[in-house]
C-alpha cells in the first residue's frame, strides 16, 4: 500500500551527501525535526537492487534485544546494574 510517493535529488553536504525530505512526505512519516532516524539497506536477493529503508530510530530496551542477532560463541556474564550518578542515558 504506497501512502505517498516524491521525486527528490541526491545534494552534496560538506563532504557528505544530503537527502530533503519534503514536508508532505516527513509528515506521512510522522518524521519531526531533531528526530533519531535509522538508516538499514534492503538488498534483493534475486536482482541485487538494492533499497534504503529510512525510519524512527528504536533504542534496544533491555541486553536481550541488543544481542537478539548475535551469532558468535555462547557468553555467560552477570549483569551488573548501577545506580546512575551523573547525566548517564540508562
Amino acid at each position: 500500500m504506497e501512502l505517498a510517493r516524491d521525486e527528490i535529488t541526491l545534494l552534496q553536504w560538506g563532504n557528505s551527501k544530503a537527502l530533503r525530505l519534503p514536508v508532505a512526505l516527513a509528515n506521512v512519516l510522522n518524521f519531526n525535526i531533531d528526530d533519531r532516524l535509522q538508516l538499514n539497506v534492503e538488498v534483493n536477493e534475486n536482482t541485487g537492487e538494492k533499497r534504503l529503508v529510512v525510519g524512527k530510530y528504536a533504542q534496544p530496551q533491555t541486553i536481550e534485544e541488543l544481542f537478539k542477532d548475535y551469532k558468535g560463541e555462547p557468553f555467560q556474564a552477570k549483569i551488573q546494574e548501577f545506580m546512575p550518578t551523573g547525566n548517564e542515558l540508562w
